[in-house]
């Protein structure tokens, strides 16, 4: 199979770019066909690689090719992770979310906007699938995305992170830095290869603080020299590559953690809400518990038949049933219960009434 979009394909992490526009373009060509593209990463699917990398920088383009991308990102049971290594805009941008880990280098930026170049009516449902597309992978609301690609937002990749469009961030601080600032092993090799080109160059007492330099003694050999020169360099070399395995680990590392703050997180949510679920229970217990209590005062007088009065009790007796049961047994019933039929119309005990047709008997 043609390869024409993979780099070094004896790789066991082989590499894919999407480097230039995605489709058809009247004025610029064909750039990155989606379904060559697709067959090209599905055929890498089944040469069993540790992992493939997919690094975008481009503008974007025809949104079918952009599909056909995403979809094959998707389906790779190889895992494929996608790195956004300038701009990923419109539909480079949604095909950025189909990584399984999605990395942003520290000066990437990610441009999201609706569709166009159709009629309304037409777009309306491709907007609305691409808006799943990115919701579904970035963990935002589908409103909220389509706010976004209203508003045609450019994301920086601090934002990005935060927001959940991407899982980590690249730095490019020390990328292809032969020498970094503070690690006087590279220095030293840097000062080591100057010696070497001059060496022919070079007095006695030059010699002999080259010898000191690298701990020989002062009768040791220029073979010597170059052969402690070589330990140095070899150092250097073993560093370096143990320096740029340790800052792969460390993008792995941090998106196994935010990997897992999320699962964190969707848990801490589900058990607030069964804690909810269960605090609305036992309320709605409690308070059936306490109206029944209080009614049963009501019926046999205790407590007076009105909605106000009756409300305060049952409140009461939510907060504190057993103290509340107490106090309505230490009232002394002076009075006859009134009879009721049930509990939502008491009519109060009159003993104005009684009393004026005892008089009105004895008259």
């Amino acid at each position: 199979m043609e390869l024409l979009y993979t780099v070094d394909i004896e790789s066991n992490e082989p590499i894919m770019l999407i480097n230039k526009h995605i489709g058809y373009d009247d004025e610029l060509g064909m750039g990155i066909n989606g379904s060559s593209f697709q067959s090209e990463l599905l055929y890498l699917d089944t040469l069993g690689k540790k992992r493939i990398q997919v690094w975008i920088n481009s503008c974007g383009g025809v949104v079918t090719d952009g599909y056909s991308i995403y979809n094959a990102i998707l389906k790779s049971n190889t895992p494929v992770d996608t790195y956004c290594v300038g701009i990923a805009a419109s539909i480079a941008g949604v095909i950025f979310q189909a990584g399984r880990k999605r990395i942003m280098s520290d000066y990437g930026i990610l441009m999201y906007h609706n569709a166009s170049g159709g009629s309304d009516k037409g777009l309306q449902p491709i907007n609305e699938s691409i808006i799943k597309m990115i919701a579904t992978r970035s963990g935002i609301d589908e409103s909220e995305i389509a706010n976004i690609m209203n508003a045609e937002t450019f994301v920086d990749a601090n934002t990005a992170v935060q927001m959940g469009f991407a899982d980590g961030i690249e730095s490019s601080k020390n990328a292809n830095t032969k020498y970094a600032p503070k690690q006087d092993v590279f220095a030293f090799h840097k000062q080591c290869n100057q010696i070497l080109n001059s060496i022919d160059k070079l007095n006695k007492e030059d010699m002999l603080k080259i010898k000191n330099k690298l701990s020989l003694a002062e009768n040791a050999s220029e073979d010597d020299a170059l052969k402690a020169i070589e330990v140095i360099e070899n150092k250097a070399k073993d560093f370096e590559a143990k320096n740029k395995v340790s800052e792969d680990k460390i993008v792995e590392l941090q998106c196994e953690i935010d990997d897992k703050v999320k699962q964190l997180d969707a848990l801490k949510s589900e058990l607030d809400a069964e804690k909810e679920a269960k605090n609305k229970a036992e309320l709605a217990e409690k308070t059936e518990k306490a109206k029944n209590m209080v009614f049963d005062y009501v019926k046999v007088g205790k407590i007076e038949n009105k909605e106000e009065i009756i409300t305060k009790w049952v409140n009461k007796a939510v907060e504190n049933f057993d103290d509340t049961k107490e106090l309505l047994d230490s009232i002394q019933l002076n009075k006859k219960a009134p009879e009721f039929e049930n509990k939502d119309t008491v009519v109060p005990y009159n003993m104005a009434a009684i009393m004026s047709k005892i008089n009105n008997k004895q008259n």
